[in-house]
């Protein structure tokens, strides 16, 4: 039994036959069997603009480092004149060249054929004729060419030293690796793997921003997310590819330090959209001494017994380090706050407050005070105070990693 006479037995009136063909034509597109170079889009009736179905559909298939897009085919049924129905599978094909163009594909080819015979004609028209048809191309000689003999490299770099990764992609607007971003990336697992002594920070920046960013280095919350969660996605992979979370970092800097600025081309653009990583102190708690009022810092290697405020064995030589800083560095004056996961959504949204988990944070912050005060610290220059879970840096937790970045002591300074 083919589509058009299912739809004509299980829906007689016609209003419910578009309503049903308007919800449902947008997603027949996946259910059709793929070839291997192309893309079948279908639509409701006199409709010509991309879904975001559709758009996802093309944003996860295609990708213009990996991909060459051939021509765009578009077609009609037989409702409606000869010339509306020409008219409209134009239509169709320009909506699509305009959505792959910003995908940065370029020169598309585009061939309107109008509507497709039928043998057999109802008056709701042939769904399966309504669509656009992408033809592209595989470049498989990418993978071949892509070279990463440059990270080497970093084994050779100091302190402060940055390198940009060369081979790392992310899908439009989102955090999502292109897949063969995945084999420089494990390329660098192997290298800092091989020198454990190397410690890194991954830094976000990304294109398009306004002139004002850069003058008044404010980056736009858009902005700022977005090289937020880049760096994070690789900060994450790096330690699912076994490389200890005390070895990295991760900061995003929205369009704050663009390499090309103004842009005047999509070159320019694609310099600008990218992930550096730069060689750091294995002892970055030294980071505290170069700090300004108000900035604060996240004590990474502080951890407590599950449930608990007593300190594990790791933790006391990063207390030692802090120790030594604060020494040096007499005027320095720090609050350290203690940090919770896993708290309910309206604590982190300010509408209760959880006892348990305030004083849970507040201990533990209480625990780095006493224990910088016994070595020697003047207690009036370190302050403690536990937040819960109102301060969370990932909300909703969506995972352990989620978690673990919540489950936190930080130092802010108060005076220096």
């Amino acid at each position: 039994m083919n589509l058009q006479t299912l739809f004509t037995i299980l829906v007689p009136n016609l209003s419910t036959m578009r309503f049903i063909l308007l919800v449902l034509l947008p997603l027949l597109c996946f259910s059709q069997k793929k070839e291997n170079d192309s893309i079948q889009l279908y639509y409701p009736t006199n409709s010509y603009q991309l879904s975001t179905i559709q758009k996802k559909h093309i944003q996860e298939t295609l990708n213009y480092k990996t991909h060459t897009v051939l021509k765009i085919k578009g077609y009609a049924d037989y409702i409606g004149t000869s010339s509306y129905n020409k008219k409209l599978s134009e239509r169709r094909c320009n909506a699509t060249s305009s959505f792959l163009k910003t995908l940065h594909f370029k020169s598309i080819k585009t061939i309107a054929y109008g509507e497709l015979s039928s043998t057999q004609k109802t008056s709701n028209g042939n769904p399966k004729h309504r669509k656009v048809c992408i033809l592209f191309s595989k470049n498989n000689s990418l993978q071949k060419n892509l070279s990463y003999s440059y990270l080497s490299e970093i084994k050779n770099y100091k302190y402060g030293e940055q390198i940009r990764l060369k081979n790392i992609h992310f899908k439009l607007a989102t955090d999502t690796l292109i897949q063969n971003s995945k084999a420089e990336l494990n390329q660098l697992a192997t290298i800092l793997k091989e020198k454990p002594s190397i410690h890194i920070q991954i830094e976000g920046h990304v294109c398009c921003g306004m002139e004002k960013e850069v003058d008044t280095q404010k980056t736009t919350y858009e902005n700022q997310w977005l090289s937020d969660i880049r760096a994070t996605k690789i900060y994450n992979y790096l330690i699912v590819q076994g490389i200890e979370a005390k070895r990295l970092s991760k900061i995003g800097y929205g369009f704050l330090k663009p390499l090309k600025y103004p842009e005047e081309t999509e070159a320019d653009r694609q310099k600008n959209r990218r992930i550096e990583i730069r060689i750091v102190n294995p002892n970055y708690i030294s980071k505290i001494a170069e700090l300004k009022k108000g900035d604060r810092i996240v004590l990474k290697n502080i951890n407590f017994e599950y449930g608990q405020y007593r300190l594990t064995s790791e933790s006391f030589e990063e207390i030692e380090n802090i120790y030594q800083v604060l020494k040096n560095n007499p005027k320095i004056i720090l609050a350290i706050e203690g940090h919770v996961c896993c708290g309910k959504n309206e604590e982190a949204l300010g509408k209760i407050k959880s006892h348990y988990n305030t004083r849970l944070s507040n201990n533990r912050a209480k625990a780095v005070r006493e224990e910088l005060v016994r070595k020697g610290i003047d207690e009036n220059r370190i302050f403690a105070k536990g937040f819960g879970f109102s301060r969370p840096l990932y909300f909703p937790e969506t995972s352990d990693a989620d978690k673990q970045e919540n489950r936190r002591i930080e130092a802010l300074i108060l005076a220096r």
